[in-house]
Order: structure tokens, then sequence, then C-alpha cells
């Protein structure tokens, strides 16, 4: 890590330069970060809660956190999705990932959102509370998964009712709703 202190704040609509030049710098191409760009501007996706990693003035990484839908709950019932997860190689060994994540747990629990969902490596995300294949729980990912990508569908309860609701199909935005995001 580079400088002293990660700074995590979260992010406002003028900081979209500072998150596309985290997708850049991590994927090498614009593809990804015009997706990300997209997530963040669908309306479908709103409240979109993003963090940013800063170390001093330069962006190292971020996190998104898009509002999703499960089929046949109210929709007062919040549940999010979190993706994407990007930081630069260079910060991968430090804190970063874990600070981000836990910012927007910590904001999405004063939202009062239930439930939030993901999909990687459930190894690495066990680490902060998601429980691997969430369809096992009833909860439907928004593509359809093979065999061996369904224990990275994962969940992590919010509430004391987010596991004991009804289950459903989760329901993204249209812009995750693309099997490129879920990297199928």
């Amino acid at each position: 890590m580079k400088g002293k202190e990660i700074k995590i704040l979260q992010a406002k609509d003028a900081d979209l330069k500072h998150i596309l030049f985290v997708d850049k710098t991590v994927f090498g191409s614009n593809k990804k970060a015009d997706l990300t760009a997209r997530i963040i501007k669908d309306n479908a996706a709103q409240p979109v809660v993003t963090f940013l990693a800063f170390d001093d003035q330069t962006a190292v990484g971020y996190a998104i956190f898009a509002n999703a839908e499960v089929d046949g709950w109210h929709q007062s019932d919040h549940v999010s999705i979190l993706a994407p997860l990007a930081v630069i190689p260079e910060y991968k060994d430090s804190q970063v990932n874990k600070l981000l994540i836990e910012e927007g747990i910590k904001k999405l629990k004063q939202m009062g959102t239930e439930m939030v969902f993901t999909f990687g490596n459930p190894e690495y995300y066990k680490k902060f509370g998601f429980v691997p294949e969430a369809e096992s729980f009833g909860f439907a990912p928004p593509a359809t998964l093979t065999n061996e990508s369904r224990e990275k569908w994962m969940v992590q309860a919010l509430t004391l009712k987010g596991l004991s609701k009804n289950v459903g199909s989760v329901v993204c935005s249209e812009s995750m709703n693309k099997p490129e995001f879920w990297g199928l």
C-alpha cells in the first residue's frame, strides 16, 4: 500500500470518474467501465449505494450495492446486490476490500435493507458473513447459473426477518441482467 491512510467515502454523482478510473486500471478496457456506469445510472438499480476508497487523492477501489427485488415480496422489502467490487492491483493485499464491504453493509443496515446478495468467490465472501448457494435457501439468481457456479451466488441477512421471509427469484436492474455481468 502506497499511502498511510485509506479513506472510505460514500460516492456522489461527481465521483463517477473515479469509479471508472478504477475499472480501467483493474480491467484494462472500457467494457467493464461502461457496464459499471450503466448500473450507476440505471433508475431500476436505485438507490445505488457506492463507496470509494482513496489513498490521498487517488481512487484505489469501490463497491457498488445496487437495489434489487425478490419476486413476490412487497415493494417495501429492501434487498441489494453487491456488484461490482473492484480494487486496483497494488491494493489487493490491503484492507481496502474489507473496508469497502463493511462500510456498504453498515449503510445498508441503516437504510433498513433486509438482505444483500453477491456473486463471487465463496471462500472470500464468507469472511464477511455471506452464505454460499443462496438458491438452496430459495433465492433464485437473476441469471441461469451452471452447476459449477451455483455456490458463487451468495446471500447475507441484514435483519432478523431476512432469511425468514418468503423465498423467490431475485430480480435486478436491466443493466445487471446480462450474461457478461455474471461472467457467464
